[in-house]
């Protein structure tokens, strides 16, 4: 059986503490749900990507909360968001929300699109090789692969203002392409807007 999304990146994102804070009791995740307000991203088969991510965004920082909640489960957190509704945010303000937050890692999410609708699958960026930047980015792409088993578009390195220019480990990861068929009736998609 697969698991969720929101398992994944969960399991991801409690694996992926950076060593500084590793025995902290609370870990700082910003988690950014990519575009937004006048800014659709990808669009494709009646899907916009601002709004799922957005979706994605709310329900994993509700699993956060969750297992804050639980003392018995995995940690402890607080989980912060670069938007929680329609709304415009630079991609300068969301990496300064993301320092000025203290934040032990910044999770971004996107969902992909391209012109040739066969593309699809799942990849991560990090800014650079190396690091625990690209050590988070590794275990996301694996954590997604194992529990949705789409393609494996690969663990990748970009130029990407939000990864750049955070100063905490940071990835942004490619849910599924919402201009692929296959991708968009993917559970990603059809269990938050079907």
């Amino acid at each position: 059986m697969r698991r969720s999304l929101l398992s994944a990146l969960t399991a991801a994102a409690l694996c992926a503490v950076p060593a500084a804070s590793a025995s902290a009791q609370t870990r700082r995740i910003v988690i950014d749900a990519g575009h937004g307000g006048t800014d659709p991203g990808g669009t494709g088969t009646g899907l916009q990507e601002k709004n799922i991510v957005l979706d994605v965004s709310n329900r994993f920082k509700q699993l956060l909360d969750a297992d804050t909640a639980d003392t018995g489960r995995g940690g402890t957190w607080v989980a912060l968001r670069t938007r929680t509704s329609d709304t415009f945010v630079s991609l300068a303000a969301r990496a300064a929300f993301a320092n000025n937050q203290d934040a032990d890692r910044f999770m971004s999410i996107h969902s992909n699109a391209f012109a040739n609708p066969s593309a699809n699958g799942t990849e991560t960026f990090a800014f650079a090789e190396g690091g625990q930047g690209a050590a988070m980015r590794n275990l996301v792409q694996a954590e997604m692969i194992a529990a949705w088993g789409r393609t494996n578009r690969g663990n990748k390195v970009a130029n990407f203002a939000v990864l750049r220019e955070t100063a905490m480990p940071a990835e942004l990861h490619e849910l599924a392409f919402i201009t692929n068929a296959a991708d968009e009736d993917f559970d990603v998609f059809v269990d938050m807007f079907r």
